[in-house]
C-alpha cells in the first residue's frame, strides 16, 4: 500500500487536498512553547483536537484520509482513461460540470497524457454524436467554451501550437450561448500564440482586437481583475511592435503598413484603459442633469459592490451585466467621442523645429520612437539587459538628487550626477547626433511622451559633456501625458486674470457645505492615514506673486489658509492663470488601480476630513477651458512607487483634461526661498512672452548663469497641449 501511494504521489505532484492546510498547521503547533494559552487551545479545538497530546494521532488520521482521497482520484482517472465501452465513457462525461471538474483536475495534477486526454475527449464527443444526441446537442452549445478551456490550458503550458488551434476552433464554433468568452483575454492568447508560431501579421490583428475588447472590458471588472488586464495591456503594445518588426524581416509586411499600425496603437492606447471611466467621473462633476448624475452614481455604487463580491468570492456575472447596462445608458446621454491618433497627424501638428519622442516601457524593455514635422522617423529598441542598466542609472540619479537636496553645492555629487545624466543623454539621443535626416542640432524644442522610470527624470538636466551644457540650455522641453493632446490646436488666450491658492490650513475643518460633485468616489482608508505638514513659505510666495500681478494690472484673487479649500477650487471659472501652492500626494498601494485616484492635492482641512483631499479624478471636473497656465509649485512626485510610474503624469493630465493649456509641476520638493525666487523670475518671463515652455527655459538658464544648483531649477517641468 505504501509503495502504491508513493507511485501515485509522484503522478499527482502539485495536487492539493482539503487536508493539506490542517496537517501543516498541526505540525507547527507541535512546537509551540506555551501550550496552555487560550488562543492556542482554541486553535486546536477548531482543528478537532481537544488536548495537545493528541496532535500526532490527529495528523496520522488526516494523512491517511489524504492518501485515500488521492487514491480515489487516481482510480477515477484510470477508470476514465481505460474505458473501452462507449456507454461507460459516456457515463463518465455526460454531466458538463463534471467534465469541467475533470478539466480543473488536469490543470492542477501532474498526471501523464494530459494533452492526449483533452484532445481525445473532443474527438470522442464528435465521433459519438449519432449515438448520444442528447449529450452531443448539449456539447454543441458549449463546444466553443470547451475549445477555449483547452486553448487556455495549452497556453498556460506553453504549447502554443495546440493553444492556437483550439482557440481558433472556439471561434469557428461560435454561437449565441458563448459570446462572452471572446473577450480581450481570448484575443490576447491568440495574439501571443500566433506570435510564438511566427504568424506575425495574424498576431497584430489579434492584438488589435484584444486592445479594443480590453477597453470595453475594463468598465465592468473588479479592481483585482483590472490589475491583471492592465498588465496584459502594457505587454500588448510591445508585442505589437515586436511582431511588426519580425513581420518586416520575414516579408509579411513588405510596405511597412503593419509597423505603422503598431506605432499608431502605441500613441493611442499606452496607459489609456481608464479613459472612459475617467470621462464618466468628470461628467458627474460637470453636469447639472439630475438623471445623468443618478446614473453615474449608480454606476460607481455597482462597481463598489462588484469589488466586495470579488473579495468574498461571490458570483459577479449579474453585477457585471448591470454595470454594462448602466454604462451604455450613460454614454447614450453623453457619447464618448474619441479620435484615433495617427503618427502623420501628430507630425503635421509639430512645428518645423520640434521633435516628438514617444517612450514605451513594456516587457522589461524600452522602445523609443522619434519623429518631426517632415515625418523624419527613427527608433531605438533596448534589449532587456540595456533596459535594466538604464533603469539602474535612473535610480542612481534619484539617489544623487536626494543627496544634493541635503548639500546642493557639493562638487563631488554634482560631478557624479553630471556623469550619470550624460550617460542617460547618450543612451536616449546619442544616435541622433550624427543622423543626417534627424540632426539633433536642428531641433529647438523636444516634446516627450514618457514611460517607465524615465518619467522620473528631468530631461532638461541631462548633461552633454561635449558642449559642457545641460540639455535645457540648448532646447525647450515639454511633456505630454497622451499623444491625443498634441492634436489640440487651441492657442493661448490674452493674460487677463490670476487666482492663487496657497498656505492651506490642513488642520482646520471646512464645514459640511455640499458642493458640485460630492459623493461618487469614496475616499478609502488609505487617504485617511495621510498627514500634511504646514507650508508657511507658500504664504510669502503668494504675496510676492500678488505684487507681480498687480504691477502687470492683472485681476487677481487669492485664497489663503482656511479659504484655500475644495469648495472655492471647484467654483473657479477659467482664470487665465491658476497658481496652487500646496502638497501633492501619490499613493503606493495595489488597492488603488486607477492612476487618477492614486494622486491629487491637499487643501484646507485635509488632516481632518476627506473633503480636503482632492484626487486627480475630481480635478477633471474644474472649469479651465480658458486657462493658459496651471502652476503646482509645491507638489512633488519624488515619493512615487518605482514599480508603477503612471501616477507621475496623472495629476498634470487631470488639469489638461479640465481644459488648461499648460501645467507646471515639480518632480521633487525644494526649499521655500528658492521656490519664491524661481516663481518670481518665471512669471516675469511668462508675462513678457505668453509662452510657458520658453519662459520656463529662460528662467532655468538664468538660474544656471547665476550658478544655482540644478536641484533648485531642474524639478520644474511643463506638460502641455
Amino acid at each position: 500500500m505504501k509503495k502504491s501511494f508513493e507511485q501515485e504521489k509522484m503522478k499527482f505532484i502539485g495536487l492539493k487536498t482539503k487536508y493539506d492546510e490542517p496537517i501543516n498547521k498541526l505540525k507547527k503547533y507541535k512546537y509551540v512553547k506555551n501550550k496552555k494559552s487560550y488562543q492556542y487551545l482554541m486553535n486546536l479545538t477548531l482543528l478537532g483536537v481537544t488536548n495537545p497530546s493528541q496532535i500526532d494521532k490527529k495528523i496520522t488520521e488526516l494523512e491517511y484520509a489524504k492518501k485515500n482521497e488521492l487514491i480515489k482520484i487516481e482510480k477515477k482517472y484510470s477508470y476514465l482513461k481505460n474505458c473501452k465501452s462507449d456507454s461507460l465513457y459516456y457515463a463518465c462525461v455526460r454531466d458538463f460540470y463534471g467534465l469541467l471538474s475533470y478539466l480543473e483536475f488536469f490543470k492542477l495534477a501532474n498526471v501523464v497524457n494530459k494533452d492526449e486526454f483533452l484532445i481525445n475527449l473532443l474527438k470522442y464527443i464528435e465521433r459519438n454524436k449519432l449515438y448520444y444526441q442528447d449529450f452531443y446537442m448539449f456539447s454543441v452549445n458549449y463546444k466553443p467554451y470547451l475549445y477555449y478551456s483547452f486553448g487556455e490550458y495549452f497556453f498556460e503550458e506553453g504549447n502554443y501550437k495546440l493553444s492556437f488551434s483550439n482557440l481558433i476552433n472556439a471561434a469557428e464554433n461560435k454561437n449565441n450561448y458563448n459570446n462572452y468568452i471572446f473577450n480581450g483575454e481570448y484575443y490576447y492568447m491568440l495574439g501571443v500564440s500566433a506570435q510564438k508560431l511566427g504568424y506575425y501579421a495574424d498576431a497584430l490583428k489579434f492584438y488589435e482586437k484584444s486592445i479594443k475588447e480590453m477597453n470595453k472590458d475594463i468598465i465592468r471588472l473588479s479592481t483585482n481583475e483590472q490589475k491583471k488586464l492592465i498588465e496584459k495591456n502594457k505587454n500588448i503594445i510591445a508585442n505589437m511592435i515586436d511582431s511588426a518588426i519580425e513581420a518586416k524581416k520575414t516579408y509579411q509586411d513588405i510596405n511597412g503598413a503593419l509597423f505603422e499600425k503598431a506605432i499608431n496603437y502605441s500613441l493611442n492606447y499606452k496607459n489609456s484603459l481608464f479613459e472612459i471611466e475617467d470621462y464618466i467621473a468628470s461628467l458627474y462633476y460637470k453636469t447639472n442633469d439630475f438623471e445623468l448624475k443618478s446614473l453615474i452614481r449608480s454606476y460607481f455604487n455597482l462597481k463598489r459592490k462588484l469589488n466586495e463580491n470579488y473579495i468574498k468570492n461571490k458570483d459577479t456575472k449579474d453585477l457585471e451585466n448591470q454595470i454594462k447596462v448602466v454604462y451604455n445608458q450613460i454614454l447614450f446621454y453623453k457619447p464618448y467621442k474619441t479620435t484615433f491618433v495617427r503618427r502623420e497627424d501628430v507630425a503635421k501638428n509639430l512645428k518645423d523645429d520640434e521633435l516628438f519622442v514617444n517612450i514605451i516601457y513594456s516587457n522589461k524593455r524600452y522602445y523609443i520612437f522619434y519623429f518631426d514635422h517632415e515625418d523624419n522617423f527613427g527608433w531605438k529598441i533596448f534589449n532587456e539587459k540595456n533596459s535594466f542598466l538604464l533603469n539602474k542609472k535612473i535610480k542612481i540619479y534619484q539617489k544623487l538628487v536626494k543627496q544634493l537636496k541635503r548639500n546642493p553645492y557639493n562638487a563631488r555629487i554634482v560631478r557624479q550626477k553630471n556623469k550619470i545624466t550624460n550617460q542617460i543623454y547618450n543612451d536616449l539621443f546619442g544616435f541622433l547626433i550624427n543622423d543626417k535626416n534627424m540632426s539633433f542640432k536642428k531641433y529647438k524644442k523636444i516634446i516627450i511622451f514618457s514611460d517607465g522610470l524615465l518619467r522620473l527624470i528631468s530631461f532638461g538636466e541631462l548633461y552633454d559633456f561635449h558642449n559642457k551644457k545641460y540639455l535645457i540650455e540648448e532646447k525647450e522641453i515639454s511633456y505630454v501625458p497622451s499623444a491625443k493632446f498634441l492634436l489640440d490646436k487651441s492657442v493661448n488666450k490674452q493674460i487677463k486674470n490670476a487666482i492663487i491658492f496657497a498656505a492651506p490650513d490642513f488642520n482646520k475643518g471646512v464645514g459640511s457645505k455640499k458642493f458640485r460633485g460630492s459623493g461618487i468616489i469614496t475616499i478609502n482608508d488609505l487617504f485617511r492615514g495621510m498627514k500634511f505638514s504646514p507650508l508657511p513659505g507658500t504664504l510669502k510666495e503668494a504675496k510676492e506673486l500678488q505684487a507681480i500681478f498687480n504691477i502687470n494690472k492683472l485681476h487677481e484673487k487669492i485664497y489663503l489658509k482656511k479659504q484655500a479649500n475644495v469648495y472655492n477650487l471647484l467654483s473657479i471659472n477659467s482664470p487665465t492663470i491658476l497658481h496652487i501652492a500646496t502638497h501633492g500626494f501619490y499613493i503606493n498601494s495595489d488597492k488603488v488601480v486607477n492612476p487618477m485616484l492614486k494622486s491629487g492635492i491637499a487643501l484646507s482641512g485635509a488632516n481632518k476630513t476627506k473633503e480636503g483631499i482632492v484626487t486627480a479624478l475630481k480635478i477633471t471636473g474644474l472649469d479651465l477651458d480658458n486657462t493658459n497656465l496651471v502652476v503646482l509649485s509645491a507638489c512633488e512626485t519624488g515619493v512615487v512607487d518605482l514599480k508603477s510610474t503612471d501616477n507621475v503624469s496623472a495629476l498634470n493630465k487631470s488639469f489638461l483634461l479640465a481644459g488648461a493649456k499648460n501645467v507646471i509641476s515639480t518632480l521633487w520638493e525644494i526649499n521655500d526661498n528658492e521656490t519664491v525666487n524661481f516663481m518670481k523670475l518665471f512669471y516675469k518671463e511668462y508675462l513678457k512672452t505668453n509662452n510657458v515652455s520658453e519662459a520656463l527655459r529662460n528662467t532655468k538658464i538664468k538660474f544656471i548663469n547665476d550658478y544655482k544648483s540644478s536641484v533648485y531649477w531642474a524639478p520644474f517641468i511643463c506638460f502641455e497641449k
